[in-house]
């Protein structure tokens, strides 16, 4: 199912634990899941690849909220998430914000973690920064950037330019924040080159 956009927004009649119901297709197929896993059921954890996967196409996006709400039922392990990490990296450039919030929860859960990419992160995480839907998701990206940079990350020297896109953002607070990362890890003259 994870390789197909099946008609999950149609309406379907099922004998649910409520009892009788009509709702969309998905609905019924989450309830499945849910009570297999309550029941004992073990999935194969390569549905965590393939559904992260599966977020990189373009489908209409109630489909892909209901593989993000499947991922969050799953619950992928902190490993699982080290493994997909390049995925989620890239689930960074399809712009949809929902999508955007999901994996950058994800992303804070494994940043600290040795085997985290963050070159990678640090070259892609760009694509974000004119993104006016994610406000709270440019706050953890923030505070991941920092953290970053406080453990000497090699960054190029245009990583300020792109962080500069952030003065766009109409909440303030993010205006400040991008500031004052700029005057502690970038603070020379060409930095005021760049904001003036």
């Amino acid at each position: 199912f994870y390789k197909y956009e099946t008609p999950i927004l149609d309406i379907s009649k099922w004998d649910a634990r409520e009892g009788i119901v009509c709702k969309k297709v998905y609905e019924f197929w989450t309830e499945v899941i849910v009570i297999l896993q309550e029941r004992g059921y073990i999935f194969d954890r390569s549905i965590i690849t393939n559904l992260f996967e599966s977020l990189l196409n373009n489908w209409k996006r109630p489909h892909l909220d209901w593989h993000v709400r499947l991922l969050e039922l799953f619950q992928p392990t902190k490993e699982e998430l080290i493994t997909n990490q390049s995925t989620l990296i890239s689930i960074l450039g399809t712009g949809q914000p929902s999508l955007i919030n999901f994996v950058i929860l994800k992303i804070k859960v494994i940043y600290q973690d040795k085997n985290f990419d963050t070159l990678t992160f640090m070259d892609n995480v760009p694509i974000i920064f004119s993104n006016n839907k994610i406000t709270k998701s440019l706050f953890v990206v923030l505070e991941i950037i920092e953290h970053l940079l406080a453990k000497s990350v090699k960054v190029s020297v245009e990583f300020r330019e792109l962080l500069c896109l952030l003065f766009i953002q109409t909440d303030t607070k993010i205006q400040e924040k991008v500031a004052k990362i700029l005057v502690q890890y970038f603070n020379d003259i060409q930095l005021h080159t760049i904001v003036f």
